[in-house]
């Protein structure tokens, strides 16, 4: 096959429709507007939901939950994202290791791209001596567990 040989089969383009050229065309006249009304006249444009005076369908399903714009909404947006952490995974670092989110991210223990803020939480199973940054948030059981065993969150 060649180029010169290709050819767009039969009936696959459409003819578009010819409208306001003559009676004999079928679409001539009103071309397919109808008759009077604010539809047939030119520069004519509906609102999007616009039901023609008619009750729209969005004012008569029932509202319910929360909107965007409601003051529960704004408090949940204001809300800190967490990303948690157990105190046993500190265990994997040596006796008396400082703690950062730089050391995390180097050692590839967390995703750059998720970057909220840490919390760690206790599940008393912490068996070492370390030292975190005050960039992490605790709980107060956490808190307390790193306390006991002799480490430091510098604040």
């Amino acid at each position: 096959m060649r180029l010169n040989d290709l050819r767009i089969s039969e009936n696959s383009r459409k003819k578009r429709k010819r409208i306001g050229r003559g009676t004999s065309s079928g679409h001539g006249k009103t071309a397919g507007r109808g008759h009077k009304g604010q539809k047939s006249r030119t520069g004519y444009k509906s609102k999007a939901g616009y039901e023609g005076g008619q009750m729209p369908i969005q004012r008569k399903v029932p509202k319910r939950g929360m909107s965007k714009g409601s003051k529960q909404n704004m408090m949940r947006n204001l809300k800190r994202d967490y990303v948690i952490m157990k105190v046993s995974f500190f265990n994997r670092f040596d006796e008396g290791t400082v703690i950062s989110e730089e050391l995390l991210l180097s050692k590839s223990l967390i995703k750059p791209s998720a970057l909220k803020r840490i919390k760690i939480l206790s599940d008393k199973k912490l068996e070492k001596k370390l030292e975190f940054t005050n960039e992490f948030a605790f709980s107060k059981n956490a808190l307390k567990e790193v306390i006991d065993k002799g480490g430091n969150v510098q604040v």
